[in-house]
């Protein structure tokens, strides 16, 4: 059994009826087999792996970082040449206010990756997350697997793996792959 996720990386660009084997009990279980039928590549885990390295070598700036968080909750269009001034004002406001109600669209949500990124998130200290673009990454992908607002945690886990967090978490990744590619 893997998780969601590896799977999906793993059957990245694969027709989307594949994905069954029966395997009979009198049959020794054989995985490379398995993965064979399954058309699963290691090359598919070797590129995710390649990317992931990049990101965590892609170091960001605070600007590019609520650019990035914008073009994820807002769909817009991530050119930091784009943001204008309101973004850095926004975000100054943020970190001097105790103002919870906020104006901007996804401003919750954006102020509360964007603290994340800023060191508050499981894993914010390391290295390759400290103001990398897999930091940025990382935050989207603690808020919408455990931050993020549900009915209960079995709706959390739906959004999770085929919902609405994991198109976030999609949005997330390309943007993230934006900045190195």
């Amino acid at each position: 059994m893997v998780c969601n996720n590896t799977l999906a990386i793993a059957l990245k660009g694969q027709d989307a009826s594949r994905g069954v084997v029966k395997v009979p009990h009198s049959t020794k279980f054989d995985a490379d087999k398995i993965k064979q039928q399954l058309g699963i590549s290691v090359r598919a885990w070797d590129e995710h792996m390649y990317q992931m390295k990049q990101l965590s070598q892609r170091k960001v700036t605070q600007q590019e970082a609520a650019a990035y968080f914008d073009a994820v909750f807002n769909n817009t269009s991530f050119s930091i040449a784009e943001q204008d001034e309101r973004f850095i004002q926004y975000y100054r406001h943020v970190a001097n206010s105790a103002d919870t109600h906020k104006t901007e669209p996804n401003g919750r949500a954006m102020s509360k990756v964007m603290t994340m990124f800023n060191g508050h998130g499981r894993g914010a200290e390391l290295s390759s997350a400290k103001d990398t673009a897999y930091g940025l990454l990382c935050s989207i992908t603690e808020y919408s697997d455990h931050e993020r607002r549900a009915m209960s945690q079995d709706h959390r886990l739906d959004s999770t793996w085929f919902g609405s967090g994991a198109a976030l978490k999609q949005r997330g990744l390309e943007q993230a792959l934006r900045m190195i590619f």
